[in-house]
């Protein structure tokens, strides 16, 4: 569930969260860059908060840590895609090493003891099958067209990406048939 939250978080904040002006914005200048990264810091800061009411510092310790390597990692990222014009394969290291910093982070914090009280808030939060969709939801939605964009604007033939909201809906629906069928077959082989 931990790696759930940090995968969720992450995806929130490089896809959802990170609009067109913001691009390039942190591609201008560094101030967009602290933003972007401020919000991975405020989005794992939220999503874990629950787990870690009691442990406040490490709490931080883990939000700050990734938004500061995650500002590292996409510095990196920008110097190198003005030399290239290699865009996808830039984008897909860029998300590799973001998750070698997650897998990290949960390393750190799975030795944490979490008690998760039996309240219904946290019977929803605490749900493993809740997570998976919505990081399966988050990545089926917005990946595949980012993906999509940069290979065009690899090729040159799109400056900017926009979302074409008809094919994100299609891809929810689908996604979401999928994962229902899923679960309705596992209680049958459970």
């Amino acid at each position: 569930m931990l790696f759930s939250y940090l995968v969720l978080a992450h995806l929130l904040g490089d896809f959802v969260l990170q609009p067109t002006k913001l691009v390039e914005w942190k591609r201008k200048k560094f101030m967009g860059l602290l933003v972007h990264s401020l919000v991975h810091v405020a989005l794992n800061f939220l999503l874990l908060l629950p787990l870690f009411l009691k442990d406040w510092g490490l709490l931080a310790f883990i939000s700050f840590g990734i938004g500061g390597v995650h500002l590292f990692i996409d510095r990196i990222k920008i110097s190198y895609d003005y030399r290239t014009d290699r865009k996808v394969a830039t984008f897909i290291i860029d998300q590799i090493l973001h998750l070698l910093t997650l897998i990290f982070a949960y390393y750190i914090i799975s030795s944490a003891s979490i008690i998760i009280p039996n309240t219904p808030f946290y019977a929803v939060y605490g749900s493993q099958k809740l997570t998976t969709f919505l990081v399966l939801l988050v990545l089926c939605t917005t990946f595949y067209a980012i993906v999509k964009f940069q290979k065009d604007h690899q090729k040159g033939k799109i400056k900017r990406l926009k979302y074409n909201k008809r094919d994100m809906f299609f891809r929810v629906l689908t996604v979401s048939l999928i994962y229902a069928l899923f679960l309705i077959v596992g209680r049958f082989f459970h």
